[in-house]
């Protein structure tokens, strides 16, 4: 919230290629955390993401820290560095809904 008052740490986007940029960058975060995820998650695990989704409302990004400190899997570069990462909680509860044959972009995760 601090960030957003005072604008610190944001980063002012001038041209599409810096977006085209980003989003890549993003794009491979999201699948590096897709793998990981489909690697190492059981259907246990995705019982848990699924009631912190759904019955508790989880976002992404706190689904990403509550299982980050939860320590379930090896150490991660990218999620120990971001630990609340958009991405790695969007894989999360990918992964988590497949185990049920849901989508997670749909409700009721969604």
């Amino acid at each position: 919230l601090k960030s957003v008052q005072t604008g610190k740490g944001f980063i002012e986007i001038k041209s599409t290629e810096q977006l085209e940029y980003i989003a890549k960058g993003l794009v491979a975060a999201f699948d590096s955390c897709l793998e990981l995820c489909r690697q190492h998650m059981t259907r246990e695990q995705a019982e848990i993401i699924r009631h912190l989704r759904v019955d508790e409302g989880y976002s992404w990004r706190a689904m990403a820290h509550a299982c980050h400190d939860l320590k379930w899997w090896p150490a991660d570069e990218y999620w120990d560095r971001v630990p609340s990462a958009q991405p790695m909680g969007m894989a999360l509860c990918e992964v988590a809904a497949e185990f049920f044959n849901e989508n997670d972009r749909e409700p009721p995760w969604n």
